[in-house]
């Protein structure tokens, strides 16, 4: 088996440019590739440790399997170990945060995300309502899935029955391909 079929990654998931590419975090979340990284590339230790860090943060909302403890832990994991890390940055001259570290702004979405699943499963347990903690909901990648779904959809079928059984309605006084000159 090459290594491709091992990892399943793609050149395009690996493009810095592309910064909405959540289908490209998703593969390198996954714990498979960490273990390729331990066995096949000396010293990625620290490589390894920050795919950690990504699937811990995303898992921590997204994965519906979890318990809320683990939720918990491990996103408070992932912000003490950024913290460490950048501390440890700062006390060496040989790196700069700018160069090294993740921005400021992601580093402060983490801590913010980390808070506020503390205080959503203590509001939801004053409401005595556990289960309305569905944190795969709080982002709008469920949203950006939907539309995606959309997207996809043959704008022909729109006017369908089959269609209407996806639930895609569009009122009829709309003709969204009008301005396309079809």
């Amino acid at each position: 088996m090459s290594q491709k079929e091992q990892h399943l990654l793609k050149e395009s998931d690996l493009n810095l440019n592309d910064k909405m590419n959540y289908g490209a975090v998703e593969k390198l979340c996954n714990e498979d590739i960490r273990k390729l990284l331990k066995i096949q590339v000396p010293r990625s230790q620290g490589t390894q440790f920050y795919l950690k860090l990504m699937n811990y943060v995303t898992s921590s909302y997204l994965d519906k399997s979890l318990s809320v403890e683990e939720k918990l832990y491990r996103i408070w994991f992932s912000y003490f170990a950024l913290r460490v890390w950048r501390y440890w940055m700062t006390c060496d001259d040989c790196y700069s945060l700018q160069d090294n570290f993740m921005t400021s702004n992601f580093a402060s979405c983490i801590e913010i995300n980390a808070h506020a699943l503390v205080l959503s499963i203590l509001k939801l347990k004053e409401m005595k309502c556990e289960q309305c903690l569905v944190t795969w909901h709080f982002g709008s990648q469920a949203c950006e899935s939907e539309f995606s779904r959309c997207q996809r959809i043959a704008a022909s079928r729109y006017y369908t029955e089959e269609g209407v059984k996806q639930g895609i309605l569009i009122p009829p006084h709309v003709r969204p391909f009008d301005s396309l000159g079809r």
